[in-house]
C-alpha cells in the first residue's frame, strides 16, 4: 500500500512552508515533518548564553533527519513512483572547501536562489563538510530527483573548478539527511566547526526549475547520452556475441587494425631477418621499448577480437576491454577509434560513426541520381539522333 503524501498546509503550493518528511535515527521510519522554513529557524537558532549555534549533539545513530519528499517513506521504488520533493539536497563529504567556495558554487550553479548551507556532525575546520537545502519553486516527481539532482552537482563542480564535489549518493531516492548536529568535542577548542547560514540574493526566491533552467536542459541532455551509451553498449554486446551484421562489424570491415594502429601512434615491430612476424606493437602510452600490442592476423585471439595489449600503460588508461583474467586488454578495430577518437566514450563513437555512414548513404545516393540524369541524356541525344536519321 503506498504511503499518502503529506498534506500541504497551504494551497498553493508554497516551497518555503511544504512538509517535508522527517524522522529520527539511521534506522528509523518517517514519523513527522519539517518545512524549509521551519530547517532554517532550528539551524541559525542561537543560545542565549554562549552565542553557539541552538544544535543538539547526539549520536548520529539516534540523531534527527529529513527527507525532502512529502511522501513520507525511505523506500526507493515508492519514492520513484508517488514521491514529490520540494527541495534539492547537497552533501560534500570530502575534499576541504571553505564555506565561501560552498556558497559560491551553489548560487552560481542555482542562479542565486536561497539555500541553507550548514556544516555536519564529522565537520572540522581542517576537514570542513557541508550540506545544503535549496528548496524548489515547483516540486519534481521522485522519477526526476535523482537526475536533477546529479545536473545540480555537475553544475557545482563546474562553478568550482572541481573544488567542491557534491556526493552522488545524496541523489538517490529515499535518501535521508541529517539535521545540524554539534559536533563532539570541546566547543572552545580552535578545531571545532559548526556553523549554518541562508544564502541567496533574496530570501523570496527559490529555485525555479524551468524547461529552460540551465540545470534541466543538462539533465535531459545526460538523459539523452545515457539512453545513446546504453543503445551503442546492446550493439557492442550483439558484436561481441559474433551478432552478424552491425554498425561495429561494418566499422570493422572498412578499418583494418593495422592502418589504424598507425594512424593512432603506435610503433610496429621490425625484422629485417624475417624469422620472426611484425604482429607486434608498441603502444603510444608505453615508456619501455617492449612490444606489448599483440595482433592477430587470423582474426583469432580472445573471443576473436583481433588485438590483444599486455602493457600495464594501456591498462591504465582502460583502451579496449578488461580481459576475463585482468592481466589483459583486447579489442579490435572499432575499439580503437573509440579509445582514440572517442576519448572511451563508445556511445559518442557510435552516434558518430552511423553519422557517418549517413553522409556516405547520401552521397552514394547523390551520386547515383546524377549518374542516372546522364545516363537517361546520353538516352535522349541517342533517340534524337536516330530521329534525325530517319528523317
Amino acid at each position: 500500500m503506498t504511503e499518502r503524501i503529506i498534506a500541504t498546509p497551504e494551497l498553493p503550493y508554497n516551497p518555503f512552508s511544504a512538509p517535508m518528511a522527517m524522522g529520527h535515527g539511521v534506522n528509523g521510519r518517517p514519523s513527522g515533518q519539517i518545512t524549509y522554513e521551519e530547517h532554517v529557524t532550528q539551524a541559525t537558532r542561537i543560545t542565549g548564553d554562549e552565542q553557539r549555534f541552538d544544535w543538539p549533539r547526539v549520536i548520529k545513530q539516534d540523531a534527527q533527519w529529513l527527507l525532502p519528499s512529502m511522501l513520507p517513506s525511505r523506500n526507493a521504488a515508492k519514492q520513484v513512483q508517488d514521491g514529490l520533493y520540494a527541495a534539492l539536497v547537497v552533501d560534500i563529504d570530502h575534499g576541504a572547501p571553505t564555506f565561501e567556495e560552498v556558497e559560491k558554487a551553489v548560487l552560481a550553479a542555482t542562479g542565486g536562489a536561497v539555500a541553507l548551507i550548514h556544516s555536519t556532525k564529522s565537520a572540522t575546520f581542517r576537514t570542513p563538510r557541508w550540506r545544503g537545502v535549496i528548496p524548489l519553486e515547483r516540486p519534481i516527481s521522485g522519477a526526476d530527483y535523482d537526475d536533477t539532482a546529479k545536473a545540480l552537482y555537475i553544475r557545482i563542480r563546474e562553478a568550482s573548478d572541481g573544488r567542491v564535489d557534491p556526493d552522488d549518493a545524496v541523489a538517490r531516492p529515499g535518501q535521508i539527511s541529517f539535521l545540524p548536529n554539534a559536533p563532539d568535542g570541546d566547543p572552545a577548542a580552535e578545531d571545532y566547526l559548526a556553523y549554518a547560514a541562508e544564502i541567496g540574493g533574496d530570501p523570496d526566491i527559490a529555485l525555479d526549475l524551468t524547461r529552460d533552467h540551465a540545470i534541466i536542459l543538462l539533465r535531459d541532455a545526460q538523459r539523452s547520452k545515457a539512453r545513446v551509451n546504453a543503445e551503442a553498449a546492446v550493439e557492442q554486446a550483439k558484436h561481441r556475441r559474433g551478432g552478424g551484421n552491425t554498425p561495429i562489424s561494418r566499422f570493422n570491415a572498412e578499418h583494418t587494425i593495422d592502418a589504424l594502429l598507425r594512424r593512432y601512434g603506435y610503433v610496429q615491430q621490425t625484422d629485417p631477418s624475417g624469422k620472426y612476424g611484425t604482429g607486434h606493437w608498441r603502444s603510444p602510452y608505453q615508456t619501455s621499448g617492449s612490444f606489448a600490442t599483440w595482433v592477430d592476423s587470423d582474426k583469432g585471439g580472445e573471443a576473436g577480437n583481433g588485438w590483444i595489449s599486455l602493457s600495464g600503460s594501456d591498462a591504465k588508461r582502460a583502451v579496449g576491454a578488461k580481459s576475463a583474467s585482468g592481466g589483459a586488454r583486447y579489442g579490435d578495430a572499432f575499439d580503437l577509434y573509440v579509445h582514440f577518437e572517442h576519448g572511451g566514450d563508445m556511445g559518442a563513437a557510435m552516434e558518430a560513426w552511423k553519422a557517418l555512414r549517413d553522409t556516405r548513404q547520401l552521397v552514394d545516393v547523390a551520386r547515383g541520381l546524377v549518374s542516372q540524369r546522364e545516363e537517361l541524356a546520353r538516352q535522349r541525344n541517342q533517340l534524337r539522333v536516330l530521329g534525325r536519321g530517319r528523317t
